[in-house]
């Protein structure tokens, strides 16, 4: 089972769309923070699973069955914190792949947003 993290955002609402031109609905899941921010998703039928990543003890159980998460990164200023409990979490259940997407740039020394590409890696 693949978990998108960030769907409701435009990145992830893009995955999503791709997801279901290749995969069944039971072969993927969305987790959101809450049931508004999913409510189309849940009209899809597409399974949604609820957590946050400022509350690590909400994400255990998000994961579990997951053996890919797709962890599309968050741009609040605890993103460090939130990614870490991620991590930390989906290790701890067992995912077998974590796949991550940051920020991508060039010439990261002269970017007008060099402290934000740093706190990504």
């Amino acid at each position: 089972m693949i978990l998108v993290t960030g769907a409701t955002g435009n990145l992830g609402q893009h995955v999503v769309k791709q997801l279901q031109q290749h995969l069944a609905l039971n072969e993927f899941a969305v987790l959101a923070r809450s049931e508004q921010k999913a409510a189309a998703y849940v009209k899809q039928g597409i399974q949604v699973v609820y957590a946050d990543f400022n509350q690590p003890e909400t994400l255990q159980a998000a994961f579990q069955n997951i053996d890919k998460l797709l962890l599309i990164s968050t741009m609040e200023h605890n993103r460090f914190e939130q990614h870490k409990n991620v991590i930390n979490a989906a290790k701890s259940v067992g995912v077998k792949h974590i796949l991550y997407t940051g920020l991508s740039i060039q010439n990261i020394e002269t970017s007008a947003v060099k402290d934000l590409m740093i706190s990504h890696f």
